[in-house]
């Protein structure tokens, strides 16, 4: 099979190489303690002890116009490493995928085909067809903005479209020079975070439905459109935190007398 059609052809299903690379960082950067500073600070913390989370729930995308549907289970472990199980509604899987922080695995349950690769933002940014990269994502599904370092950071005029419950909002400015909107219905909580290369928004993410589980709140419904309109819905129905798993889990072995394939 062509890797290039492949990737084309399936991007949504591979949605889950993205869960869990996390860039947030346990100890952000020492800067001013003006309190939007201070409070961009506190949104690239983890939220709590845990480190590890493993969840159920339901994927949808758009593609084409055609909305499509699928079961999702999954194992992370921050920061890098995730293990996703994509199956239909009817109980039958479709793949398999997994990384360790430095290699992507597919494994094609309909045709038994198996793919890895270099766990490159490249190389998943364009499995999903979605500008987003997975440290982006795993912040994001653990209600975090997702930077390692800022530059600055301050608080603006809330627009008159914004949601009703969007109460403040907080722009952000990384070391490269990328622009992050944080839209808070409070300063622990983030609504909808706006990705801007320079002036242009190339990315939109909306949190909602946030649950208190183990005293940690977290959003259960996740939306990612891109400029394009493009859309994938995330929502989780039950998660655990603190679990422990062994490294071999996010890694997909390929029994012995399967051909090994890469993905470029």
């Amino acid at each position: 099979m062509n890797n290039q059609f492949y990737f084309k052809r399936h991007f949504f299903f591979l949605l889950g190489s993205l869960f869990f690379f996390c860039a947030c960082s346990i100890s952000p950067p020492t800067l001013s303690h003006e309190p939007a500073v201070q409070d961009a600070q506190a949104l690239m913390r983890l939220p709590g002890q845990f480190s590890s989370m493993k969840a159920m729930g339901n994927l949808s995308f758009v593609q084409n116009g055609v909305l499509f549907h699928a079961r999702i289970g999954l194992a992370a472990e921050y920061p890098s490493k995730i293990r996703m199980e994509i199956i239909l509604p009817i109980g039958v899987p479709l793949y398999t995928i997994a990384t360790d922080g430095a290699y992507l695995y597919v494994h094609e349950h309909f045709n038994n085909e198996y793919y890895v690769a270099a766990a490159t933002d490249r190389i998943l940014n364009r499995a999903v067809g979605m500008p987003i990269s997975p440290s982006d994502l795993i912040c994001l599904l653990f209600g975090r903005i997702p930077l390692r370092e800022i530059v600055s950071a301050t608080y603006v005029e809330v627009p008159k479209s914004s949601s009703d419950s969007v109460q403040t909002l907080l722009s952000v400015t990384s070391p490269s020079n990328q622009r992050y909107e944080v839209f808070l219905k409070n300063t622990n909580q983030p609504m909808q975070l706006n990705f801007y290369d320079r002036k242009t928004c190339y990315l939109q993410s909306f949190l909602s439905n946030w649950k208190n589980t183990n005293d940690i709140w977290l959003p259960r419904h996740l939306k990612w459109v891109d400029s394009k309109g493009q859309a994938i819905e995330i929502s989780i129905e039950n998660v655990w935190f603190g679990e422990i798993f062994s490294p071999e889990l996010f890694q997909i072995i390929k029994p012995a007398d399967e051909k090994k394939e890469g993905v470029n």
